[in-house]
């Protein structure tokens, strides 16, 4: 599948991301995709979303510290989801890709994109049984325009990641294709190990080892 002039690129400037033709082709699609006759390969950062609200949150003082660190731990470990269901005594199969986006997009949508109501929704309820004080400080942030939050998380993910890929652009060189699909960065096979120790390095400057993969689009 060749992308032949048409090739586009787009920031929102609210939440600062980056929209190219990959962004628009399927997910399903994107393993077809070679650049002369390499494929394609990602570098995907696990829980991301909630990973960047852990760091938008350092040092709040509405945080309890011990809370902070559990949320931090198993945001890294990658358990996140596992974890909020076993608290909440949800006998739900996460390793079920479907069941577990859609846990993921109702955890999403009820604590960091929607308007926050008087009473907690279900969703809500689930996070606050393991992290009530920074619920609570997602809906202080959400009183007055509940958009504000995603784009805050947006914004700072995409400079971090487009601090990555500059780094990698200059180690890699003008040949080696190098772009990103929100959270995840895209190169050649052959060039996404460097990816990786970078995105790793830029982590490791903030004192964070979160859950990183590697695989092919």
């Amino acid at each position: 599948l060749a992308l032949t002039k048409s090739v586009f690129f787009l920031t929102y400037g609210k939440t600062a991301r980056l929209y190219t033709n990959l962004n628009c082709i399927k997910r399903g699609l994107r393993q077809f995709i070679t650049v002369d006759g390499q494929e394609l390969h990602g570098v995907d950062i696990t829980s991301s979303q909630p990973l960047f609200l852990g760091i938008l949150l350092k040092n709040n003082s509405n945080i309890e510290a011990v809370e902070y660190e559990k949320y931090m731990n198993v945001v890294c470990n990658g358990t996140l989801y596992e974890y909020l269901a076993k608290a909440a005594g949800l006998d739900i199969d996460l390793k079920n890709h479907t069941v577990r986006s859609q846990f993921k997009k109702m955890i999403f949508a009820g604590c960091l994109y929607n308007k926050p109501q008087l009473k907690l929704s279900e969703w809500e309820l689930i996070f606050q049984s393991s992290f009530p004080t920074i619920l609570a400080e997602c809906r202080r942030i959400k009183e007055k325009d509940h958009k504000v939050l995603a784009q805050q998380l947006q914004r700072l993910e995409a400079s971090f990641i487009f601090e990555c890929v500059r780094i990698g652009a200059e180690e890699l060189g003008d040949n080696t294709p190098i772009t990103t699909i929100h959270d995840e960065i895209v190169s050649t096979k052959e060039s996404i190990h460097i990816i990786e120790k970078i995105v790793r390095s830029e982590f490791s400057k903030i004192g964070i080892e979160p859950k990183i993969e590697s695989s092919k689009l």
